[in-house]
């Protein structure tokens, strides 16, 4: 029976740093560099800092999700990480693999628009996002740990590039740090630099 693999999205499975960089850049007007950015907080905060004023969370993933995770143009020419195709399509004969990001759940599209455009669509087993909209177009929050806590202990491992996601599911399940920068660091969790390290880890 095939084993369960979560994977995070963007900066794990899809290089897309630079084209969200520059999203927020433009909308904030403002010129920063992924080096300026805490990965131990919030996108709202970490814009709200940089633009010293007080964005709200609400008023940060609207915009966000409107105009950048629901925008197929922009993710046209998103490619994969390096060696992240051959590595995916190995793991899908013995893992069912899922994607679990923080984006809404209104840019699904994008990330299948994406994963299709290079190849691997069709080893994804099922999609979660930690935020959605219900009926009334207001904000329903599904953390990572939860769903991952859903499939009562038969999840394999995780694999995130956030510090703060790792904190929070490193004692649910073995949990991957997935750094390329090779400058982070969570205690009681595994770090893999980048694809080939995976497939050492999980193959």
């Amino acid at each position: 029976m095939k084993k369960i693999l979560i994977l995070d999205f963007d900066g794990v499975v899809a290089m897309t740093e630079d084209i969200e960089l520059g999203y927020i850049n433009k909308r904030y007007c403002i010129n920063s560099k992924i080096s300026d950015y805490d990965n131990t907080i919030s996108s709202e905060k970490n814009v709200s800092i940089l633009t010293n004023t007080d964005i709200s969370f609400e008023e940060f993933y609207y915009d966000f999700t409107r105009n950048y995770a629901m925008s197929k143009e922009l993710h046209k020419d998103v490619i994969l990480l390096p060696y992240a195709k051959k590595v995916i399509e190995e793991l899908s004969k013995e893992y069912y693999l899922f994607i679990s990001t923080a984006r809404n759940s209104l840019g699904i599209d994008v990330i299948k628009y994406v994963l299709k455009n290079n190849g691997i669509l069709q080893y994804f087993n099922g999609f979660h996002f930690v935020y959605y909209f219900d009926d009334k177009m207001q904000f329903i929050k599904s953390p990572k740990a939860e769903f991952i806590s859903s499939f009562k202990s038969n999840v394999s491992f995780f694999v995130d590039d956030s510090e703060r996601e790792i904190e929070k599911t490193k004692n649910i399940v073995p949990s991957i740090l997935f750094d390329v920068t090779q400058t982070k660091n969570v205690q009681g969790s595994w770090s893999a630099y980048n694809w080939l390290e995976l497939a050492d880890l999980l193959l």
